[in-house]
Parts: C-alpha cells; structure tokens; sequence
C-alpha cells in the first residue's frame, strides 16, 4: 500500500533499510547493499523499489 502511494505521487525510487533478509524480495524489492547507520555496531540491508 506505501508503494503504491509513493508511485501515485511520483516518488521513485524508494528505498528501505532492515535487518530482514528473503521477505522483501518476494515484493518487488531489490537488494543494494549493506549500510551502517551512526553509532549502530551492526550492518543493515538498504533495499531498493523502482
């Protein structure tokens, strides 16, 4: 629903930060890359939605 709200409005792409892996893909989603935000000890994934 959030995507297709942002798409409706124009805004692409749109980009996601988690910790979950497999789930995301399965909605359109595309891996980026690893990020590591201040102060955090651990890696998280950025996904990206065209």
């Amino acid at each position: 629903m959030v995507v297709d709200d942002l798409k409706s409005k124009a805004i692409t792409p749109i980009y996601l930060l988690t910790d979950h892996t497999g789930f995301y893909e399965r909605y359109g989603w595309e891996f980026l890359c690893l990020v590591q935000g201040n102060d955090e000890p651990e890696m998280s994934r950025m996904y990206i939605h065209r």
